[in-house]
């Protein structure tokens, strides 16, 4: 099956760069908006800069989200289960991560 480009995620040093650049620019805007006698705000290119970052951000909670449901369903054994045991809430993630480590030796 062939993937379309644009449903490829941007690698990461590119999308680094492309948030400084927007990053940049806005500044470049905002200045002179200013200079103008304009007022400081944070120009639309700045606010989506800050907005690819965060979710960029979230993607990356989400990947981590989504390895350790997939290495959960994979599991086949009771001895596996008992691995990541009982935790609270905060503390599930960090233990499936250690298991995770641990069955992938």
């Amino acid at each position: 099956m062939h993937q379309d480009p644009k449903d490829v995620p941007m690698p990461e040093p590119a999308r680094t760069q492309l948030i400084a650049k927007l990053r940049y620019m806005g500044r470049q805007y905002a200045a002179g908006q200013f200079a103008r006698g304009g007022g400081q705000q944070k120009h639309y290119l700045e606010e989506a800069a800050d907005e690819i970052a965060a979710l960029s951000a979230r993607v990356a909670e989400l990947e981590a989200d989504a390895g350790r449901y997939r290495w959960m369903r994979g599991i086949d054994s009771f001895a596996e289960w008992t691995r990541v045991g009982h935790y609270a809430a905060d503390a599930l993630d960090a233990a499936i991560d250690a298991a995770m480590k641990e069955t992938t030796k």
